[in-house]
């Protein structure tokens, strides 16, 4: 019995001096959205024990996940979820050592309640032993990561083409799910969440900016959109809601599947978002919580 741990002491000990010493991945890759997320969540509770506190934090669902912040990326980290929703991302900033200056938080999707088994995964005390313990570190994410050979040019130019017939039945389907409201019992309940969550941060002096992403416009006054944007705006009447027409900046927004947004989409929504970035990342500013 003594010589199987043995060994695997030992190759645990030679797995981490390689990913010490040995290559290391331009780019993390991951083989499903669990790990994704996973990922997001570890890594930013991670940087936050470490020292590397970052001052601006988004948080919300797969429809911020496209949003890049490259260029603040020492200020800024993207804390989106596929799948999933600004309430885990909440949690996880909630779990962290300190709290960012300015959290943006996504309205959309506010049906999906905290998903505690992402944020168990990120406090979990091998996190703090071993980086042979983290979700990008895995054998076969490891090597993926050294295999992954991405394009130089990858900007909205490359982008392939909107499928017209994918995005109008994609668009058909989103526009039955939206003529429903969510329960109104999920709903009020999800808010107290928020409530308590948003209160935390700024009790931490913290501050918290709302935020629409936008959609197809066929979608954005549907009963379920309208619902979400008037119990937010209820909910929080004194914090800044960025509304989807501001982020849009009167741009025309397609869409991939009436959800998502297109990388040149995207881009244009970070831009509307810059000033508010700026008055963090850029200037040593004073912001007291509401």
């Amino acid at each position: 019995m003594r010589n199987p741990l043995i060994i695997a002491v030992i190759l645990c000990l030679i797995y981490g001096m390689f990913i010490k010493f040995g290559p290391k991945p331009v780019h993390v890759q991951m083989q499903s959205q669990w790990q994704d997320n996973r990922y997001a969540i570890e890594k930013y509770m991670r940087d936050s024990r470490s020292g590397n506190q970052y001052k601006v934090v988004f948080v919300g669902s797969s429809l911020t996940n496209r949003l890049d912040f490259n260029e603040n990326s020492g200020c800024v980290y993207n804390l989106s979820l596929g799948g999933d929703s600004s309430l885990t991302g909440l949690g996880a900033i909630a779990n962290s050592a300190e709290i960012p200056r300015l959290v943006f938080i996504e309205i959309n999707v506010p049906e999906r309640s905290v998903n505690q088994d992402l944020i168990n995964n990120g406090k979990r005390v091998e996190m703090r032993i071993s980086a042979i313990f983290y979700v990008e570190n895995m054998p076969m994410n490891l090597a993926l990561g050294l295999l992954h050979r991405p394009s130089k040019e990858k900007s909205a130019k490359t982008e392939p083409e909107i499928n017209e017939s994918i995005l109008q039945n994609a668009l058909a389907l989103q526009l039955r799910n939206y003529q429903i409201p969510i329960s109104s019992d999920i709903l009020n309940n999800n808010l107290v969440e928020f409530t308590h969550m948003v209160r935390g941060i700024e009790e931490k002096g913290g501050k918290v900016i709302l935020y629409e992403m936008p959609i197809h416009p066929d979608l954005e006054n549907t009963p379920r959109a309208v619902q979400i944007r008037n119990a937010f705006k209820k909910t929080f009447p004194n914090h800044k809601l960025l509304d989807f027409h501001e982020l849009a900046g009167g741009g025309a927004i397609r869409t991939m599947d009436g959800m998502h947004l297109s990388s040149s989409e995207a881009i244009n929504v970070v831009e509307n978002m810059t000033p508010y970035i700026n008055s963090i990342c850029t200037k040593d500013l004073s912001l007291n919580p509401r």
